[in-house]
């Protein structure tokens, strides 16, 4: 018999890339409020696209994601594009500095079926990354 899953909780389906390594581990205090902007985009792009037109906003804390995913724990509407929104393969994309310092690209997508869940991986900026 499979153990019930707390709805309010986030499923997450699969973390994989330098995403375990890098920010697993990183803890943040004391954080001030901030507001995410959500660009949505219509072509795919690569990561020094992104960094260049988000200029000084490009950034984001970890502490920020895992704010949209308590409000999303199970995919559905809201900030990040979820597979249930019937928005085919777009990624939801966030800049993070991991734990060592190096600014990482993170992307999330929402995946059905009876392992429903988000998936999260990270590549480091440096080693480029494309929306696509």
């Amino acid at each position: 018999m499979e153990e019930a899953l707390d709805p309010a909780r986030p499923r997450l389906r699969d973390v994989s890339g330098t995403f375990p390594e890098a920010l697993l581990g990183k803890v943040q205090r004391d954080l001030p409020s901030a507001n995410l902007k959500v660009h949505r985009l219509a072509i795919t792009v690569e990561g020094d696209h992104f960094l260049d037109e988000l200029g000084d906003g490009a950034e984001t804390r970890l502490a920020q994601v895992w704010h949209l995913f308590l409000r999303q724990p199970q995919g559905g509407d809201g900030a990040l594009c979820s597979e249930k929104q019937d928005v085919p393969l777009i990624k939801n994309a966030f800049f993070i500095r991991g734990a060592d310092g190096e600014l990482r690209a993170i992307t999330l997508h929402w995946e059905e079926g009876r392992l429903a869940g988000w998936v999260v991986d990270a590549v480091p900026t440096s080693k480029g990354f494309d929306s696509g």
